[in-house]
């Protein structure tokens, strides 16, 4: 959202990010740091209702949750967002134009009727991922087969083959509780002027100083896989003797790795060639293991579409929130194989290096002034604006 914030800025447009007070904590340097460039960007923040909503202080996003039970929780609090942020409206000048809003709060449907101005729907999956969960939501083939039983998604120009097991909870829900908020969540998108999405990015190849094509290892910012799965990972980075980034994120299952590696020499034994960092540069081609969410989407994409990957061999999705329940999925001599086949020097290799380079030029390009994606912000400051006009007479 803050780099939606900063492209906005970059072309005239005065921006104002509101949030909760623990997000807002990790966005005060970056947003000062933009604003100190000359872009009229201001952050404002609004109380979370914690406590109101049943959930511990503090809780202010999933990631965050100690409980996947507390989901509802959280989108109770997020609903309760509605009046505070309606009344930062009121007081903004010069008068708020457009909303880009996260999917989960749908209250803003309500909010942009009331104040007559376009609102867009963020949401961080890629157009392939949304358009596959539109398909299947329109077609639904999905509910005609059982859950480990590939079925074709229909609408693609590529066959694309999944199973049940591995569909996110927004379209396999069963007899999940949050039905009724996914679907509420589904028609505010539809009844929205429009949807920002996201791209797969495609990131410039990493080179190690010796030359060596490295790996760069990294999970999403939900991910929770259990300290001895992790392990079967690094065991699996040992084993391949290639140099790797391994990024871990914070928290008690990352304590609990470390003190792992520790005992067992794993740091020792690969030191020179093996960097665990809390930060991270990324590199392609990738690696895919898949967890939850739409992630098996990106892995069609990203192995069989564009063609720069290769997989793990992860089959079904493991829920979030329920990781200690599955244990250890993938061993490591699994997750060795898929290593050498990613940095195999056969025609193969070359090609899917090659592959991923080109891409990563072709994504440069589309953000340069000039590009696709730059020509594409500008006509839609265009067209808001002339939404805006529009209603203003029409009033």
């Amino acid at each position: 959202m803050i780099d939606i914030a900063k492209l906005l800025a970059q072309h005239g447009v005065i921006v104002t990010v509101i949030t909760t007070p623990v997000n807002a904590a990790g966005l005060t340097t970056i947003i000062d740091r933009a604003v100190d460039s000359g872009l009229r960007i201001q952050l404002l923040q609004v109380p979370f209702p914690s406590v109101e909503a049943g959930l511990p202080e503090g809780c202010e996003s999933m990631d965050r949750l100690p409980s996947r039970d507390l989901f509802r929780n959280l989108l109770i609090g997020i609903g309760m967002l509605k009046q505070p942020v309606e009344n930062l409206f009121d007081e903004l000048q010069p008068r708020v134009s457009c909303i880009i809003a996260d999917k989960n709060l749908v209250w803003t449907d309500d909010t942009a009727r009331r104040f007559q101005i376009p609102r867009l729907v963020f949401d961080g999956i890629s157009c392939f991922s949304l358009l596959c969960t539109h398909n299947l939501h329109v077609s639904k083939v999905h509910e005609k087969v059982s859950e480990g039983e590939p079925f074709v998604v229909p609408g693609l120009p590529d066959r694309i083959e999944l199973t049940r097991a591995q569909l996110p909870g927004a379209v396999n829900m069963g007899g999940t509780d949050l039905r009724e908020m996914r679907n509420q969540i589904r028609e505010a998108e539809l009844a929205a002027y429009g949807w920002w999405l996201t791209r797969l990015r495609n990131w410039n190849q990493h080179m190690s100083k010796n030359s060596e094509r490295s790996e760069e290892i990294k999970f999403g910012s939900l991910s929770r896989l259990t300290p001895l799965q992790l392990m079967e990972l690094g065991l699996a980075l040992e084993a391949s003797n290639r140099p790797f980034i391994w990024a871990i994120k914070e928290g008690k299952n990352a304590q609990e790795l470390e003190k792992i590696l520790l005992e067992d020499g794993f740091m020792e034994r690969t030191r020179g060639r093996g960097l665990l960092i809390r930060g991270v540069c990324a590199g392609v081609p990738m690696i895919t293991w898949l967890l939850f969410a739409e992630q098996f989407y990106n892995e069609k994409f990203v192995v069989q579409v564009l063609r720069i990957g290769v997989r793990v061999g992860a089959e079904f999705a493991v829920k979030w929130g329920e990781e200690e329940k599955f244990g250890v999925v993938l061993k490591r001599e699994v997750v060795e194989k898929a290593i050498e086949q990613l940095m195999e020097e056969g025609v193969e290799g070359q090609e899917r290096r090659k592959r991923a380079r080109e891409l990563g030029e072709m994504a440069k390009r589309a953000m340069e002034e000039g590009g696709s994606s730059y020509l594409n912000m500008t006509l839609l400051i265009q067209d808001i604006m002339q939404q805006v006009t529009c209603n203003q007479t029409k009033t």
